[in-house]
Protein backbone atom coordinates (compact mmCIF):
# COMPACT_ATOMS: atom_id res chain seq x y z
CA UNK A 1 0.00 0.00 0.00
CA UNK A 2 1.14 3.27 -0.65
CA UNK A 3 0.64 6.57 1.02
CA UNK A 4 0.24 10.02 0.47
CA UNK A 5 0.07 13.62 1.76
CA UNK A 6 -2.86 15.36 0.76
CA UNK A 7 0.11 17.99 -1.19
CA UNK A 8 1.36 14.86 -3.35
CA UNK A 9 -2.21 13.81 -4.60
CA UNK A 10 -2.85 14.56 -7.57
CA UNK A 11 -5.30 12.91 -10.46
CA UNK A 12 -2.42 11.73 -12.54
CA UNK A 13 -1.78 9.35 -9.46
CA UNK A 14 -4.68 7.47 -10.49
CA UNK A 15 -6.36 5.51 -13.13
CA UNK A 16 -9.55 4.67 -12.04
CA UNK A 17 -9.72 5.52 -7.90
CA UNK A 18 -12.72 4.72 -5.83
CA UNK A 19 -12.71 5.97 -2.41
CA UNK A 20 -13.72 6.18 0.65
CA UNK A 21 -13.23 8.68 4.00
CA UNK A 22 -13.04 8.23 7.91
CA UNK A 23 -11.42 7.70 10.54
CA UNK A 24 -11.66 3.70 10.77
CA UNK A 25 -10.61 4.27 14.66
CA UNK A 26 -10.09 0.42 15.66
CA UNK A 27 -11.04 -0.90 12.08
CA UNK A 28 -14.08 -2.92 13.87
CA UNK A 29 -16.21 -5.11 12.02
CA UNK A 30 -18.54 -2.13 9.97
CA UNK A 31 -14.87 -0.71 9.33
CA UNK A 32 -13.78 -3.94 7.55
CA UNK A 33 -17.30 -4.44 5.75
CA UNK A 34 -16.68 -0.86 3.85
CA UNK A 35 -13.48 -1.63 3.05
CA UNK A 36 -13.73 -5.06 1.65
CA UNK A 37 -16.73 -3.51 -0.34
CA UNK A 38 -14.29 -0.39 -1.57
CA UNK A 39 -11.00 -2.89 -2.65
CA UNK A 40 -14.07 -5.29 -4.25
CA UNK A 41 -15.48 -2.21 -6.08
CA UNK A 42 -11.89 -1.20 -7.35
CA UNK A 43 -10.54 -4.47 -9.20
CA UNK A 44 -14.18 -4.88 -10.87
CA UNK A 45 -13.36 -1.93 -12.45
CA UNK A 46 -9.53 -2.56 -12.79
CA UNK A 47 -8.95 0.58 -10.45
CA UNK A 48 -7.71 1.46 -7.44
CA UNK A 49 -9.18 1.66 -3.83
CA UNK A 50 -8.11 4.34 -2.29
CA UNK A 51 -8.63 5.64 1.57
CA UNK A 52 -8.60 9.21 2.93
CA UNK A 53 -8.10 8.93 6.60
CA UNK A 54 -7.05 11.62 9.10
CA UNK A 55 -2.90 12.03 10.77
CA UNK A 56 -5.08 13.24 13.96
CA UNK A 57 -8.33 12.26 14.56
CA UNK A 58 -10.64 15.39 14.55
CA UNK A 59 -11.88 15.00 18.00
CA UNK A 60 -8.46 15.68 18.72
CA UNK A 61 -8.48 19.21 17.25
CA UNK A 62 -12.52 19.98 17.73
CA UNK A 63 -12.15 19.77 21.98
CA UNK A 64 -8.58 21.44 22.15
CA UNK A 65 -10.08 24.95 23.48
CA UNK A 66 -12.63 22.56 25.99
CA UNK A 67 -11.46 23.58 29.45
CA UNK A 68 -11.57 20.72 32.02
CA UNK A 69 -12.25 18.13 29.13
CA UNK A 70 -9.81 15.04 29.54
CA UNK A 71 -7.58 14.38 25.89
CA UNK A 72 -9.65 11.78 23.76
CA UNK A 73 -8.40 8.49 23.78
CA UNK A 74 -8.37 6.21 20.58
CA UNK A 75 -8.17 2.61 20.12
CA UNK A 76 -5.69 3.00 17.33
CA UNK A 77 -3.03 5.18 16.32
CA UNK A 78 -3.07 6.30 12.73
CA UNK A 79 0.34 3.94 11.96
CA UNK A 80 -2.26 1.13 13.13
CA UNK A 81 -4.51 1.80 10.83
CA UNK A 82 -2.40 1.80 8.11
CA UNK A 83 -1.33 -1.61 9.04
CA UNK A 84 -4.74 -2.68 8.86
CA UNK A 85 -5.80 -0.96 5.66
CA UNK A 86 -2.62 -3.05 4.50
CA UNK A 87 -3.95 -6.11 5.61
CA UNK A 88 -6.97 -6.07 3.79
CA UNK A 89 -5.58 -5.06 0.54
CA UNK A 90 -6.07 -1.66 0.08
CA UNK A 91 -4.03 0.04 -3.13
CA UNK A 92 -3.41 3.79 -1.39
CA UNK A 93 -4.14 6.06 1.34
CA UNK A 94 -4.33 9.65 1.84
CA UNK A 95 -3.29 11.32 4.78
CA UNK A 96 -5.31 14.38 5.93
CA UNK A 97 -3.90 16.82 7.69
CA UNK A 98 -7.29 17.85 10.61
CA UNK A 99 -6.63 21.27 11.79
CA UNK A 100 -9.10 23.69 12.79
CA UNK A 101 -9.41 25.26 9.07
CA UNK A 102 -9.13 22.20 7.65
CA UNK A 103 -12.64 21.60 9.86
CA UNK A 104 -14.19 24.75 8.82
CA UNK A 105 -14.09 23.51 5.16
CA UNK A 106 -17.94 23.54 3.63
CA UNK A 107 -18.57 20.05 2.80
CA UNK A 108 -19.31 20.94 -1.36
CA UNK A 109 -15.94 22.88 -1.16
CA UNK A 110 -14.42 19.80 0.22
CA UNK A 111 -15.74 17.65 -2.56
CA UNK A 112 -15.31 20.08 -5.56
CA UNK A 113 -11.66 21.11 -4.87
CA UNK A 114 -9.89 18.11 -2.30
CA UNK A 115 -12.05 15.10 -4.19
CA UNK A 116 -12.46 15.81 -7.33
CA UNK A 117 -9.65 17.98 -8.39
CA UNK A 118 -6.95 16.23 -6.46
CA UNK A 119 -8.17 12.28 -6.84
CA UNK A 120 -10.57 12.85 -9.58
CA UNK A 121 -12.71 9.32 -8.34
CA UNK A 122 -14.67 7.04 -10.57
CA UNK A 123 -16.97 6.21 -7.20
CA UNK A 124 -17.09 7.32 -3.33
CA UNK A 125 -18.11 4.74 -0.99
CA UNK A 126 -19.37 6.18 1.80
CA UNK A 127 -19.65 4.48 5.28
CA UNK A 128 -23.33 3.60 6.93
CA UNK A 129 -23.19 6.63 9.36
CA UNK A 130 -20.27 9.00 7.91
CA UNK A 131 -20.35 12.40 7.25
CA UNK A 132 -17.69 15.04 6.53
CA UNK A 133 -17.23 18.88 6.05
CA UNK A 134 -18.04 21.73 8.03
CA UNK A 135 -20.62 20.75 10.79
CA UNK A 136 -20.47 17.37 9.49
CA UNK A 137 -22.79 18.61 6.33
CA UNK A 138 -21.47 15.98 3.72
CA UNK A 139 -22.91 12.87 3.56
CA UNK A 140 -24.43 10.15 0.90
CA UNK A 141 -27.45 12.76 -0.69
CA UNK A 142 -24.86 15.62 -1.36
CA UNK A 143 -22.66 13.31 -2.99
CA UNK A 144 -25.60 11.87 -4.88
CA UNK A 145 -26.99 15.49 -6.10
CA UNK A 146 -22.85 16.21 -6.87
CA UNK A 147 -22.18 13.32 -9.08
CA UNK A 148 -23.09 14.36 -12.38
CA UNK A 149 -20.88 17.99 -12.21
CA UNK A 150 -18.21 15.93 -10.70
CA UNK A 151 -18.41 12.21 -12.67
CA UNK A 152 -18.28 9.90 -9.90
CA UNK A 153 -20.69 7.18 -8.59
CA UNK A 154 -22.10 6.82 -5.42
CA UNK A 155 -22.23 3.84 -2.83
CA UNK A 156 -23.46 3.36 0.67
CA UNK A 157 -22.35 0.61 3.23
CA UNK A 158 -24.11 -1.21 5.62
CA UNK A 159 -24.83 -1.54 9.34
CA UNK A 160 -22.69 -3.74 11.09
CA UNK A 161 -24.25 -5.54 14.22
CA UNK A 162 -23.43 -8.35 16.02
CA UNK A 163 -26.32 -10.12 17.63
CA UNK A 164 -28.61 -7.05 18.57
CA UNK A 165 -25.42 -4.70 19.82
CA UNK A 166 -24.78 -2.07 16.78
CA UNK A 167 -20.61 -2.20 15.77
CA UNK A 168 -18.98 1.57 16.72
CA UNK A 169 -15.73 2.54 17.76
CA UNK A 170 -16.56 4.58 21.07
CA UNK A 171 -18.06 1.19 21.97
CA UNK A 172 -15.06 -0.83 21.55
CA UNK A 173 -12.77 2.05 23.14
CA UNK A 174 -15.16 1.54 26.10
CA UNK A 175 -15.16 -2.19 26.16
CA UNK A 176 -11.27 -2.09 26.32
CA UNK A 177 -10.95 0.23 28.87
CA UNK A 178 -13.03 -1.42 31.05
CA UNK A 179 -11.33 -4.96 30.66
CA UNK A 180 -14.48 -6.14 28.49
CA UNK A 181 -12.10 -7.95 25.93
CA UNK A 182 -14.23 -10.71 24.32
CA UNK A 183 -17.07 -8.45 23.47
CA UNK A 184 -14.59 -6.31 22.42
CA UNK A 185 -12.90 -8.63 20.21
CA UNK A 186 -16.47 -9.31 18.48
CA UNK A 187 -17.14 -6.64 17.51
CA UNK A 188 -13.77 -6.05 15.69
CA UNK A 189 -13.45 -9.93 14.59
CA UNK A 190 -10.65 -10.45 16.12
CA UNK A 191 -8.39 -10.33 19.51
CA UNK A 192 -8.36 -6.68 20.55
CA UNK A 193 -4.71 -5.08 20.38
CA UNK A 194 -1.99 -2.53 20.42
CA UNK A 195 0.95 -1.13 18.44
CA UNK A 196 3.66 0.41 20.57
CA UNK A 197 7.40 0.95 19.53
CA UNK A 198 9.70 -0.97 22.27
CA UNK A 199 11.84 1.54 24.75
CA UNK A 200 14.85 1.03 27.39
CA UNK A 201 13.35 -0.18 30.36
CA UNK A 202 15.40 -1.40 33.73
CA UNK A 203 15.91 -4.84 32.54
CA UNK A 204 14.41 -5.73 35.83
CA UNK A 205 12.69 -8.45 34.22
CA UNK A 206 15.89 -10.27 32.73
CA UNK A 207 17.07 -11.02 36.78
CA UNK A 208 13.74 -12.68 37.01
CA UNK A 209 14.02 -15.01 34.25
CA UNK A 210 11.39 -13.33 32.52
CA UNK A 211 12.94 -10.67 30.15
CA UNK A 212 10.48 -7.80 28.68
CA UNK A 213 10.11 -5.26 26.38
CA UNK A 214 9.08 -2.04 27.51
CA UNK A 215 6.27 -0.56 24.80
CA UNK A 216 5.25 3.41 24.41
CA UNK A 217 1.32 2.67 22.71
CA UNK A 218 1.76 6.34 21.66
CA UNK A 219 -1.49 6.67 23.61
CA UNK A 220 -3.66 3.79 22.26
CA UNK A 221 -6.24 2.73 24.77
CA UNK A 222 -4.95 0.08 27.21
CA UNK A 223 -7.21 -2.73 28.80
CA UNK A 224 -7.16 -3.02 32.90
CA UNK A 225 -4.17 -2.97 34.86
CA UNK A 226 -2.93 -6.72 35.39
CA UNK A 227 -1.39 -9.52 33.63
CA UNK A 228 -2.60 -10.81 30.29
CA UNK A 229 -2.29 -13.84 27.99
CA UNK A 230 -1.55 -12.90 24.62
CA UNK A 231 0.29 -12.91 21.40
CA UNK A 232 2.88 -10.70 19.83
CA UNK A 233 4.25 -10.36 16.41
CA UNK A 234 7.58 -8.29 16.14
CA UNK A 235 7.78 -5.17 13.41
CA UNK A 236 4.48 -6.63 11.70
CA UNK A 237 4.70 -4.09 8.89
CA UNK A 238 7.41 -6.16 7.21
CA UNK A 239 6.74 -8.78 4.84
CA UNK A 240 9.19 -11.24 6.68
CA UNK A 241 7.21 -10.69 9.87
CA UNK A 242 5.14 -13.92 10.07
CA UNK A 243 6.60 -15.89 13.46
CA UNK A 244 3.90 -15.09 16.29
CA UNK A 245 4.81 -15.48 19.98
CA UNK A 246 3.11 -16.26 23.01
CA UNK A 247 3.13 -13.16 24.93
CA UNK A 248 2.68 -12.93 28.52
CA UNK A 249 1.60 -9.02 29.15
CA UNK A 250 1.70 -6.85 32.03
CA UNK A 251 -0.14 -3.60 32.55
CA UNK A 252 1.33 -1.68 35.46
CA UNK A 253 3.07 0.21 38.21
CA UNK A 254 5.33 -2.57 38.92
CA UNK A 255 4.25 -2.42 42.85
CA UNK A 256 6.76 -5.38 44.16
CA UNK A 257 9.38 -2.98 43.16
CA UNK A 258 7.33 0.15 44.24
CA UNK A 259 7.10 1.61 41.12
CA UNK A 260 4.53 4.44 40.40
CA UNK A 261 4.37 5.05 36.80
CA UNK A 262 1.70 2.82 34.91
CA UNK A 263 4.31 0.60 32.17
CA UNK A 264 3.05 -2.00 29.14
CA UNK A 265 5.87 -4.81 29.34
CA UNK A 266 5.79 -7.58 27.29
CA UNK A 267 7.54 -11.32 27.38
CA UNK A 268 7.78 -13.05 24.12
CA UNK A 269 8.44 -17.00 24.76
CA UNK A 270 10.42 -18.26 22.64
CA UNK A 271 12.07 -15.29 21.46
CA UNK A 272 15.97 -14.34 22.23
CA UNK A 273 17.72 -10.69 21.15
CA UNK A 274 18.04 -7.12 21.47
CA UNK A 275 14.20 -5.51 20.74
CA UNK A 276 15.06 -1.60 21.36
CA UNK A 277 13.38 0.61 18.89
CA UNK A 278 10.94 -2.11 17.45
CA UNK A 279 7.64 -2.36 16.65
CA UNK A 280 5.56 -4.66 18.41
CA UNK A 281 1.72 -5.40 17.87
CA UNK A 282 0.46 -7.40 20.50
CA UNK A 283 -3.05 -8.62 20.96
CA UNK A 284 -4.85 -9.59 24.26
CA UNK A 285 -6.35 -13.48 24.47
CA UNK A 286 -7.61 -13.30 28.65
CA UNK A 287 -6.91 -11.43 31.58
CA UNK A 288 -4.66 -13.74 33.72
CA UNK A 289 -4.34 -12.33 37.25
CA UNK A 290 -4.90 -8.65 38.52
CA UNK A 291 -1.98 -6.78 39.56
CA UNK A 292 -0.45 -7.05 43.20
CA UNK A 293 2.77 -6.62 45.32
CA UNK A 294 4.73 -9.77 45.92
CA UNK A 295 6.97 -10.48 49.29
CA UNK A 296 10.07 -10.88 46.95
CA UNK A 297 11.44 -10.75 43.47
CA UNK A 298 11.51 -14.63 43.96
CA UNK A 299 8.07 -15.00 44.71
CA UNK A 300 7.50 -12.68 41.88
CA UNK A 301 9.31 -15.02 39.49
CA UNK A 302 7.34 -18.18 40.71
CA UNK A 303 4.25 -16.35 40.01
CA UNK A 304 5.88 -15.59 36.20
CA UNK A 305 6.32 -19.22 36.07
CA UNK A 306 2.64 -19.86 36.78
CA UNK A 307 1.49 -17.33 34.25
CA UNK A 308 3.36 -18.57 31.87
CA UNK A 309 2.35 -21.94 31.66
CA UNK A 310 -1.44 -20.56 32.06
CA UNK A 311 -0.40 -19.20 28.68
CA UNK A 312 0.94 -21.89 27.09
CA UNK A 313 -2.17 -23.69 27.77
CA UNK A 314 -4.30 -21.34 26.70
CA UNK A 315 -2.72 -20.70 23.44
CA UNK A 316 -2.17 -24.85 23.19
CA UNK A 317 -6.09 -25.06 22.99
CA UNK A 318 -6.63 -21.95 21.06
CA UNK A 319 -3.99 -23.68 18.20
CA UNK A 320 -5.43 -26.92 18.47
Amino acid sequence: MKTYSLREVRPSLFTKPVVTLGVFDGFHLGHQKVVSELVRWAKKVSGESVILTFRRHPRQILTQNNIGREEPQFIFTLRHRLLYFARACVDDCVILPFTKRFADIPAEEFVRNVLCRKIAPLGILMGFDSRFGRDGKGDANLLRRLAPECGFQVRTGREARVGKEKVGSTLVRSLVASGKIERASALLGRPVSVLGTVVRGSARGATLGFPTANLNLHGETMPPRGVWAGEARINPFSVQSREVYPALINIGARPTFHGKKERVEVHLIGFSGDLYRSEIEVSFLKRLRSERRFSSAQALSAQLAQDRDALLTLIGKKRV
